[in-house]
This record gives structure tokens, sequence and C-alpha cells, in this order.
């Protein structure tokens, strides 16, 4: 009986250390931000690969890998735009959603951390706000504008997004949009064949 009590003494014990270890580690996780406030980085803000040149002279530095961490897990418990989990279970309305993703901009000119926001929420706005399927053919070039300038290589919402502007965007406006990072529009000319459509 007593070998019983005292092996489930240790057990006890050995579960509550567990578990005081568990979020000790947690908490240090988050300080370092390892991950968010909510534990984790949501799939939207973390399934495209990011182009950091804009901070960071060596992208294969271990400083530069370390700084994207930090920035994409500030962003991610700054939540500036809500990120709808679904297109039809949007948080906040289109227009509030571009009234919060202007407002971060002018709030956050020349940070670092404004090239990775411009990278990750306009294809958010432009897909899971359902401003890509709308007729706001300005919008849409606002936000493929911010995609395009930011270097970003999500080229499959940027190609989405010239496919729907083309026959609504004089031909002058639409070459200068597609031509304004020549470096960019190579690297994606290369690595996407639907990348761009054809010039009128």
């Amino acid at each position: 009986m007593v070998k019983h009590v005292l092996i489930y003494s240790v057990v006890a014990v050995g579960i509550i250390a567990c578990q005081q270890q568990t979020q000790e580690e947690l908490r240090q996780m988050e300080a370092k931000k390892v991950i968010g406030s909510h534990k984790t980085i949501r799939r939207s803000l973390s399934d495209v690969q990011l182009n950091t040149v804009a901070f960071c002279p060596s992208q294969r530095s271990a400083n530069c890998a370390e700084q994207l961490n930090d920035l994409q897990h500030q962003l991610n418990d700054l939540n500036p735009v809500p990120v709808p989990r679904t297109t039809t279970d949007r948080p906040v309305s289109t227009v509030e959603a571009t009234r919060l993703y202007k407002k971060f901009v002018a709030e956050h000119t020349g940070e670092p951390i404004l090239t990775i926001f411009q990278q990750l929420y306009p294809r958010i706005l432009l897909n899971k706000y359902g401003v890509l399927s709308s007729t706001d053919y300005g919008l849409i070039v606002y936000f493929l504008r911010e995609l395009v300038e930011s270097g970003s290589y999500d080229f499959d919402t940027q190609a989405k997004a010239f496919e729907a502007i083309q026959p609504h965007t004089p031909t002058q406006q639409f070459r200068q949009l597609i031509f304004s990072r020549p470096q960019h529009t190579h690297v994606c000319i290369s690595h996407h064949t639907s990348c761009y459509p054809k010039l009128p």
C-alpha cells in the first residue's frame, strides 16, 4: 500500500513538473517571438516565401532569418488587419479592412515591418476580402502595386490581379505597372510562366 502511494506521488509530481515546464517553455518561446501570443503564426502569414532584400543585405545570414522571424511574429501579434478564416467569415468589412491597411502603411512608413506587411496583407485583402473578385479595379490596382513594389513572391495572386485589371486599365498604365520593377518582373517571368498576361 505504501509502495502504491509512493508511486502515485512520484507520478503526480512528475505530471505537475511537466505541465509547469511546458507552460514555462511556452512563455519563453513567446518572449523570444518564436510563437505569437496565440501560440502560432497564422498560415496566411507564413505560407508565402518573403523577400527580405529591403532590410537584409545577405538573405542567407542567420541574422536575416532571425529578423524576418521577429517581424513575422510582430505582425502576427499586432494583427493590423483581421485575417478571415474563410472568404465568407470576414471579421470586418472590406472597406474597414482597406482603411486599416492604409492606416498601418501610413503609421509604419520606412520601417522594416512595412516591407513584410506589404507582401502579406494585400494578398489577404485581394483573396480573402474579395477585392480580386470585385469590380473595384482601382482597389485591385492599389493592392497589386503594393505587392509588386514590395517585391512579393506571390506570383499567383499577382497574375490573377493583372488578368482582372487588364481589360479595364489603359495600355500605358498597364505596361507601367508591369515594368515598375524590372528586376522583379524578370524573376517572376523566369520562375512562373503565367506570371504576367500577354502585353497588349
